[in-house]
């Protein structure tokens, strides 16, 4: 007995797409994560908690037992699941914990710089003890706003994000430790 044509041209489809997807992902790479730091299936898991996943199960299956459709019986699972992340409030908080990172990184910054630490050398000092939120990692792809080299330094400021490579971050790291302090007096009042 032979499988339908079309389920075999499905079938070929869908390796022919999980291919190019893995392509992909090994052309651009994956960001590296810090030892010891659960990945992002991990960390999801475990905001979303068993309760909200049984509930998801016990949808899936009501939907699948009164319609007898599996697609609308994975769908409704899936919906229950990340039905807080659709609301917009996942993104209010990660900005929120980036704008308290970045404060708390502008503070220590300006004590190391206190500490007769010149600028150069307080930016990479205090970077390390910043938050995860403030250290993701730059790839090749990231390009200088100014000359298109790759970048090394990321600045977020509240009209937006600038990418700098190692010259031009030099260059203008007394500007933008005003803009940071700047910004950080702004957002105090």
């Amino acid at each position: 007995m032979t499988p339908p044509i079309g389920l075999l041209a499905i079938l070929a489809g869908a390796v022919a797409g999980a291919g190019l997807f893995l392509l992909l992902v090994a052309l651009r790479g994956l960001p590296p994560r810090p030892p010891g730091e659960p990945g992002r299936l991990r960390r999801w898991m475990r905001e979303v908690g068993a309760a909200r996943a049984a509930a998801a199960v016990l949808a899936g299956l009501v939907v699948l037992v009164a319609t007898g459709w599996l697609v609308a019986g994975v769908g409704a699972a899936l919906l229950v699941l990340s039905w807080r992340g659709m609301s917009g409030v996942a993104g209010e908080r990660a900005a929120m914990a980036r704008l308290e990172a970045l404060a708390t990184w502008t503070e220590s910054l300006r004590d190391t710089i206190a500490g007769a630490v010149g600028l150069e050398q307080a930016i990479p000092a205090s970077l390390r003890a910043a938050a995860p939120s403030l250290r993701e990692p730059l790839t090749a792809m990231d390009l200088c706003d100014r000359c298109s080299a790759q970048a090394y330094v990321r600045v977020i400021l509240p009209a937006g994000e600038l990418l700098f490579c190692a010259h031009h971050s030099r260059q203008h790291a007394d500007a933008l430790a005003k803009a940071c302090a700047a910004g950080r007096a702004r957002a105090a009042t």
